[in-house]
């Protein structure tokens, strides 16, 4: 038997014999600060009894941050490369709120403030050598967001096709005089969206990326996740401006220092796409941010060589 919670201090992570005395095996804690939260939010384990488990870490000046740990069945650490697996948006607020494991893979999801009132997905895949990397990522914005920025009631649930091994995405907001809502995003194993099921926009139909969603962008502002990612040494970033206007385009190292520029000019409205050569750059996770007009989005992308 597993059991995980969380407190103000640390994640509890405890396994149980599961017979009839129940007798506790091994216990383990994470925290990152102990005067801070550190909430663990889901478990998950694999056909050999690793244990998985996934939350919310809070450090200052990086606020709260995806934390997600596999153990053993020692309780030791179950990856050698990196035991905890961090996700920091740049300094914003990403609380994990689901993890699953699909043999080598490993899926992570959760709310997070890369874009007012999104969810953040991640796959990671794991090697025999203990290591673990991160494969793609992707980033939910549902209609019921509504450029919401808090990120205390709202959640994400991982559910694992086993005859595909499609990844099926729920986001929910409830809570408070606000009424309990939720959409679907469907990704294939290699992170290429299949479809999106969002009731505020499309009353439960079936949205037809390849017209409904070009429709969408091309009436708002947004953002794409770089192609390919992980790159080495290029990438394309792709955007869309509903209005003409003075665009930025910049890319920023983890620690926030700013390494490039790519744009600062005016633009016409429309669909576009910048090339980003990182060849003088070394390998890493960088942030891109787009700023026009008071509309402001932040991506993640990794470079390797």
């Amino acid at each position: 038997m597993n059991l995980q919670g969380g407190s103000r201090s640390e994640f509890i992570t405890m396994s149980y014999n599961g017979g009839i005395t129940m007798d506790l095996e091994w216990h383990k804690t994470f925290s990152r600060s102990s005067v801070h939260e550190n909430v663990a939010t889901s478990i998950d384990v694999d056909r050999h009894g690793n244990l998985y488990v996934t939350g919310y870490s809070f450090v200052p000046h990086s606020n709260y941050d995806f934390a997600t740990i596999k153990y053993n069945n020692s309780g030791g650490y179950g990856w050698t490369n990196n035991p905890v697996q961090i996700y920091d948006n740049f300094f914003n607020n990403d609380k994990a709120s689901s993890v699953k494991v699909n043999d080598t893979l490993v899926y992570v999801t959760g709310s997070s403030a890369m874009s007012p009132g999104g969810f953040y997905t991640q796959q990671y895949r794991q090697y025999e050598d203990g290591h673990i990397q991160l494969v793609w990522d992707n980033y939910f914005e549902p209609a019921f967001s509504n450029n919401e920025r808090d990120q205390t009631e709202k959640a994400s649930e991982i559910l694992i096709d086993p005859s595909t091994g499609n990844v099926i995405v729920v986001a929910m907001r409830w809570g408070g005089l606000r009424t309990p809502k939720f959409a679907i995003r469907v990704y294939n194993p290699q992170g290429q969206i299949l479809f999106t099921i969002d009731p505020q926009t499309d009353n439960l139909s079936l949205i037809d990326n390849s017209k409904e969603d070009l429709k969408q962008k091309n009436s708002a502002f947004s953002l794409e996740q770089n192609f390919p990612n992980p790159f080495n040494p290029s990438t394309l970033i792709t955007f869309n401006i509903p209005e003409s206007g003075d665009v930025e385009l910049k890319i920023y190292d983890m620690s926030g220092k700013e390494t490039m520029t790519l744009l600062n000019k005016y633009i016409e409205a429309g669909n576009h796409s910048v090339n980003f050569n990182a060849t003088d750059l070394p390998s890493g996770v960088y942030h891109y941010k787009l700023s026009s007009g008071d509309f402001i989005q932040t991506r993640r992308m990794i470079l390797v060589k």
